[in-house]
């Protein structure tokens, strides 16, 4: 390699490696905050409508870059542990859009109820779907 090509491969290695380290502490801050969550049998009420809104905004760039839209409809106040569900809005809204059809906008409609005491969240998207094997193993 010459010269050139070689602080070019540094400055992309070193851009990778920096990613990798932001993902890294991402994660960890995440297990601490569960784990500091647990320590404190920290189960508050949640206003769900307000940690989609959070999930929202963290997922701000990956939305606009799709155009992805997202509905919520209903609300619904839960005890859980805000940190656990956070992570699971923003599973289930960033695998919409990462799983939306190539050619199509993603479209996320979320319906929040009170189900008998129970908190009940329909997320229907039009993303690229799984087979029923995959279903039943995930689901099961």
């Amino acid at each position: 390699m010459e010269s050139a090509e070689v602080l070019l491969y540094n400055q992309e290695q070193v851009l990778i490696d920096i990613n990798k380290g932001k993902q890294a502490m991402g994660a960890l801050k995440t297990i601490y905050q569960m784990e500091t969550d647990k320590v404190c049998r920290n189960l508050l009420i949640n206003d769900i409508g307000q940690i989609i809104d959070d999930v929202k905004r963290d997922l701000t760039f990956l939305i606009d870059s799709t155009q992805a839209e997202i509905y919520i409809k209903g609300d619904a106040r839960i005890k859980l542990n805000p940190t656990e569900l956070r992570l699971v809005f923003q599973n289930i809204i960033s695998n919409a859009i990462k799983f939306t059809k190539k050619d199509k906008i993603p479209r996320i409609n979320i319906t929040v109820t009170d189900f008998h005491s129970k908190l009940k969240v329909t997320v229907p998207d039009y993303g690229i779907g799984m087979s029923e094997e995959i279903q039943s193993n995930i689901f099961e």
